[in-house]
């Protein structure tokens, strides 16, 4: 029997069939019909579950109200703010050195 013949065979009712349980047409089915989807990246996956379940203005309502510093950063001017920044960090180094010094001569602990 030849593989036109298996495919056109008709079953009387009762009579099992044979050709359905045969793993070469469980291939040929599958390969026909099953989809088989895109894979996609991590980013890309959350980027597309973010659109689907919520709404730029939530997310963005979300970063703000967990991370405050972002807020304060988007009117961060980089070339006028940052060496004053620099400055401003170095004076409290060298000042917490001779602070803390004299805090522990104060308490009369010997470091």
């Amino acid at each position: 029997m030849t593989d036109d013949e298996a495919t056109l065979k008709m079953v009387e009712p009762g009579e099992k069939d044979d050709s359905v349980y045969d793993p070469r047409y469980l291939s040929d089915f599958e390969s026909r019909y099953r989809r088989h989807p895109a894979k996609t990246g991590v980013k890309k996956s959350l980027k597309s579950w973010a659109r689907k379940s919520c709404s730029k203005k939530a997310v963005m309502k979300s970063i703000l109200g967990n991370f405050p510093f972002v807020k304060i950063m988007r009117g961060y001017k980089l070339l006028k703010d940052l060496p004053k920044d620099i400055i401003a960090g170095m004076m409290v180094g060298i000042m917490q050195i001779p602070q803390s010094n004299t805090f522990i001569t104060c308490l009369s602990l010997h470091v």
